[in-house]
């Protein structure tokens, strides 16, 4: 079965600077949508022409050069971990207004015993290629990536915690600025919210149609009086893996794959009576985007 995938970003770079990080391998790393999640990882280089890797996280596999022609690039992917699959990818540059258009291109063949999985494979790479193209666009244009991501060695306990807040949806493309809108809201409503620890509390989410229930809240104290308009609603005390993004919050789904990769290596899974949330240590709003400190909590089953 072949799945077909096609991803592009707008760039303001020349075609040469792009031809840089594209065509040769060894500057994959740079930009790769895996490579961050495990830089511990063993990644050989050969020529230029192959890539080669094998880690606890990201599986195994190779990608290989087999066609270079003017401004395109095209490759061949072996993957032998997490699932066997092969893939073509091709990468076009083009002139497009004062910049660059970059089409990511991936024809995906999956085992037949693999075949009910092809809605997850797809929208899997899908993010992976936007992932990857937003940070060739922040390297190609000049600038460095505006953030890291770590990750807490031990599962952490988190007592119960008390919020107040509101309920909100929306897609994943506005997502940033509809959290930054209505933590502006819950700063005006409550006399309590500009002091307070704030968190976004993702309830669930829609893969079909983009869409996000969240709840936008700040940690409230038992002594706090009831606001009008506002929820309030309790976390149960649990424990989960903790993620740590250090910058731009362009980059918190990149954090949260991040998470979700450490989790599914480690063989643990998501505790469905705890959504998951992020805390956010500095205040976004008086903080310069790269200087931000979010801690994302992927909460856990017990064992």
């Amino acid at each position: 079965m072949k799945l077909s995938i096609k991803k592009k970003i707008w760039i303001n770079s020349d075609i040469e600077t792009l031809k840089a990080f594209t065509f040769d391998l060894s500057k994959w790393k740079s930009w790769s949508p895996w490579y961050y999640v495990e830089p511990t990882a063993n990644f050989t280089i050969e020529d230029t022409e192959l890539l080669q890797w094998s880690g606890h996280v990201i599986g195994e596999g190779k990608l290989e050069t087999t066609k270079r022609k003017n401004n395109s690039i095209e490759l061949n992917l072996y993957l032998k971990k997490p699932y066997k699959t092969k893939a073509k990818i091709t990468i076009k540059i083009g002139e497009f207004g004062i910049g660059q258009m970059v089409v990511w291109n991936v024809q995906l063949s999956i085992p037949f015993y693999h075949s009910y999985k092809q809605d997850n494979i797809r929208r899997a790479f899908s993010n992976d290629f936007i992932r990857g193209l937003r940070r060739l666009k922040y390297l190609s244009e000049g600038h460095h990536l505006p953030c890291s991501i770590g990750l807490n060695s031990q599962i952490i306990s988190s007592n119960r915690i008390l919020l107040t807040g509101f309920d909100v949806s929306s897609h994943e493309h506005e997502l940033k600025q509809s959290t930054r809108a209505y933590f502006n809201k819950l700063d005006k409503s409550s006399p309590f919210a500009q002091q307070r620890v704030k968190y976004t509390i993702r309830n669930s989410r829609n893969y079909k149609t983009g869409y996000y229930d969240y709840t936008c809240a700040y940690e409230r104290s038992i002594k706090d009086s009831q606001i009008k308009r506002l929820t309030k609603f309790v976390l149960p005390a649990h424990k989960a893996l903790k993620v740590v993004l250090m910058g731009n919050h362009d980059f918190l789904e990149d954090a949260w794959n991040f998470g979700k990769a450490h989790l599914k290596a480690n063989k643990l899974s998501l505790n469905p009576d705890v959504p998951c949330y992020e805390k956010y240590i500095t205040n976004h709003s008086t903080t310069a985007p790269n200087k931000n400190i979010t801690e994302l909590y992927l909460p856990v089953k017990s064992a």
